[in-house]
């Protein structure tokens, strides 16, 4: 059929049109293969280009993480820095307290730090230092590496400027003691003591404040005798804190390490001094208010990390570090411990204006709640009305201080708030506060417990309880969950997997008796079988004798003896015996006793 030329004008058109397509395509193609190939070529340059716009601060700390006064610090430093966006932050920790600060050590941190950051060129836009150790680790090995890195320091104990002799681009916040005030504190709440206990380790940080000690009382009149418990072994600082009694005065600065290098946890060894004496404690480190230590007026450990952190942000926006003044008024302030006031029978009125008061009684605690700590709990809404079983519970005494709505519905006390948590649970006294106490020292956070409800019945119940802070208050906060189903269900899976596995174990005997009864069943047989073939194999043979018996039979015609198989000649009557069941009698028959007994015959019958 013709096309026309119509026809072929619309075909060659739709030709043109395929080649330009594809023309067009493979175009397309060419170039988006290689903007892809331009963009995996140079993709790591643009990621590492982005990742330098990032800001890259490094955080030395001379001890450890749990030592309070870094964490102290630290937090302070966090509360600061996490409000800067694109900021990388590295924190290393030199561990000086449980590691002896010498030389071999300290280079090889030194080449931990070049292997970790400068040998592959990476550099901080600024470096935060904590405390003593960490400061003169930098100034001393500045040249070496982190060279013109911007240095915020903080915790120094009694700065000098002398000691940026020679260097530049660093500031900081001084850390001094504040002895003066607090041992004037001191002999005001102390009116009738006799004499000053001084405690201090062996560390080099803690001969400083021994030294800081010295140069504060020269300056001051006081009609105390001064007894220096420094420079002495555990046993023998044990020994002299008995000399003191309730009415005499202790000033504890630090006593982390003894003379002969013995290691003691803050915590650890503040709570020993407490309780081998009577006197009262005061201290000039905000970690170190505890157990029955009174307080003072204390380095806030807080406060340092938060200014550092302040300074380092200036230096991240674009100041420089010798720009920015050193702040040598230490940022002390006024702390005590509320429970070592009432151990004391310190009033509060005796203590400076604006002091902080942390460690509430449970009944201040109980009292002043709403004021002291509901105001200040971020989420106080949302944990009131919340759908899981909340609680806030004191360590010291397990007392509920407050609970959420779900809380009181789900436990149906009329009054729970106030009551104890070792009323609720199954657990004894003791054993509730042991765990209490694991949760506050972060040593465990989930438990397993039981929880008898208003109505008598008993729940089980998971825990998840951490220590939280309110006010500078301890306190736990305590999440609930209602496992009693799921435990039961469980119990019902385990007893029903524990009915399967003895089932199985059942069949499983079952089945070795049955495989071994058979077993014995076929070896009986097989021996059953063994017999019966060698009676068989007897019996053919006895069989195989017998039918010669009924073949031709070697005799002799005289004597009438028989030749057997293997040639030998044999009597008639032992020849028959062997080859068949038959035995002999014998007799004599009337031909033969005539023919051999004729004689005896003859006599018997003329005696007739």
């Amino acid at each position: 059929m013709p096309i026309g030329k119509f026809g072929e004008y619309r075909i060659n058109f739709y030709i043109y049109c395929d080649i330009v397509k594809y023309s067009v395509m493979k175009k397309v193609f060419i170039v988006y293969f290689l903007l892809q190939s331009v963009y995996l070529f140079f993709m790591p340059f643009f990621s590492e280009a982005q990742d330098d716009k990032k800001k890259k601060i490094l955080i030395l700390h001379s001890y450890h993480i749990g030592y309070p006064w870094s964490d102290g610090i630290q937090k302070g430093l966090s509360e600061q820095l996490n409000k800067v966006s694109n900021l990388d932050i590295y924190t290393e920790y030199m561990d000086l307290i449980r590691n002896k600060n010498e030389e071999s050590y300290l280079e090889k941190l030194e080449s931990l730090f070049i292997k970790k950051y400068t040998s592959k060129n990476f550099k901080f836009d600024v470096i935060i230092s904590v405390d003593d150790d960490a400061f003169f680790f930098l100034l001393s090995r500045r040249d070496r590496f982190f060279k013109d890195t911007p240095i915020v320091f903080c915790g120094v104990n009694d700065f000098k400027k002398d000691y940026l002799q020679g260097y530049k681009n660093i500031t900081g916040i001084n850390e001094t003691k504040s002895i003066k005030e607090t041992v004037q504190l001191a002999i005001s709440l102390g009116k009738n003591a006799s004499k000053l206990g001084v405690i201090g380790g062996s560390r080099l940080a803690e001969e400083r404040n021994l030294n800081a000690f010295r140069e504060a009382i020269s300056k001051m009149k006081i009609n105390l005798k001064i007894v220096y418990l420094t420079g002495l072994e555990f046993e023998d600082l044990i020994s002299e804190l008995k000399a003191f009694g309730p009415n005499d005065l202790l000033l504890y600065l630090s006593y982390l390490q003894t003379p002969s290098g013995k290691h003691f946890e803050s915590d650890e060894i503040i709570k020993i001094i407490s309780e081998k004496t009577d006197a009262k404690i005061f201290a000039v480190n905000d970690h170190l208010i505890k157990f029955n230590v009174i307080g003072g007026k204390v380095v806030y450990s807080f406060l340092q990390g938060s200014y550092a952190a302040k300074m380092a942000i200036e230096i991240l926006n674009g100041k420089k570090a010798d720009q920015i003044p050193i702040m040598m008024n230490s940022p002390n302030k006024y702390i005590f411990n509320a429970e070592a006031l009432q151990l004391h029978s310190i009033p509060k009125n005796a203590l400076p204006k604006d002091s902080l008061i942390i460690n509430f009684t449970t009944e201040e605690l109980a009292k002043r709640w709403k004021e002291t700590v509901v105001e200040s709990f971020f989420g106080y809404d949302l944990f009131k009305n919340h759908g899981t079983v909340m609680l806030i519970i004191d360590p010291k005494t397990g007392m509920i201080m407050d609970a959420n709505e779900h809380a009181k519905a789900f436990y149906g006390y009329p009054k729970l708030i106030g009551k104890k948590i070792q009323e609720i649970n199954t657990l004894t006294e003791e054993e509730v506060k042991q765990e209490m106490q694991k949760a506050k020292e972060y040593k465990k956070n989930f438990f397993k417990f039981r929880h008898r409800l208003a109505d008598g019945s008993i729940r089980d119940v998971e825990v998840y309880s951490y220590p939280i802070t309110l006010r500078n208050t301890p306190l736990l906060f305590s999440i609930i969950f209602d496992v009693t189903e799921k435990l039961a269900t469980e119990r019902k899976i385990k007893e029903t997997e524990k009915t399967i596995i003895i089932t199985l174990s059942l069949i499983v005997v079952l089945s070795i008796l049955s495989i071994a009864l058979l077993i014995f069943y076929l070896v009986k047989k097989s021996d059953y079988e063994k017999t019966l073939l060698d009676k068989n194999r007897k019996l053919e043979e006895a069989n195989s004798k017998i039918k010669t018996l009924s073949g031709i039979i070697p005799i002799c015609m005289h004597c009438k003896q028989i030749r057997d198989d293997r040639g030998y000649w044999n009597q008639l009557e032992k020849f028959i015996t062997e080859h068949s069941d038959a035995l002999f009698s014998h007799s004599i028959c009337p031909n033969c006793m005539e023919k051999f007994y004729k004689d005896y015959l003859g006599n018997e019958k003329n005696k007739t």
